[in-house]
């Protein structure tokens, strides 16, 4: 396996794992946000937020799998583009990745996503920014630990 690919999909996952640790602490602890990471995943999936643990356990996997999905697309995308800057170059990621999924989520007038509160698309901006800088650092680190097994 291509290692942009396998460290694409294990920086995508990590980062998608810390995105949704905050997400649910901001949720469950600080009330800071009225979705979680997991109800919009439901909401491509079903249509509507999770109605049971199952429900949100498999939207949050499918989540996973997509934040991964997105890693391997940001691996090959970065090593394009000139080495280094990698937690730059993560966290621009993430967020326009957010932006436009944000904005696809309003031009397809998904019903549960429609009016979203001020403080829950920050929060959201948040997760995006800790999943870009996970994702670039995860990277980045893979990367050069690959690159110390040569020497």
């Amino acid at each position: 396996m291509d290692k942009r690919f396998s460290y694409g999909f294990r920086s995508g996952l990590f980062g998608g794992i810390a995105m949704n640790a905050f997400s649910l602490i901001d949720y469950y602890i600080f009330h800071g946000t009225k979705l979680r990471y997991l109800d919009w995943s439901a909401v491509m999936l079903y249509g509507v937020r999770p109605d049971s643990f199952f429900a949100a356990a498999f939207a949050l996997i499918a989540q996973l799998v997509f934040t991964s999905f997105l890693g391997i697309l940001y691996a090959y995308l970065v090593t394009q583009i000139a080495d280094g800057h990698y937690l730059f170059k993560g966290w621009l990621f993430g967020i326009v990745t957010w932006f436009f999924i944000n904005a696809l989520d309003i031009l397809m007038k998904l019903q549960p996503l429609e009016k979203i509160p001020t403080l829950t698309i920050f929060s959201s901006f948040i997760g995006a920014s800790i999943y870009g800088l996970v994702l670039g650092y995860f990277f980045y680190f893979l990367n050069l630990k690959h690159q110390g097994k040569g020497k």
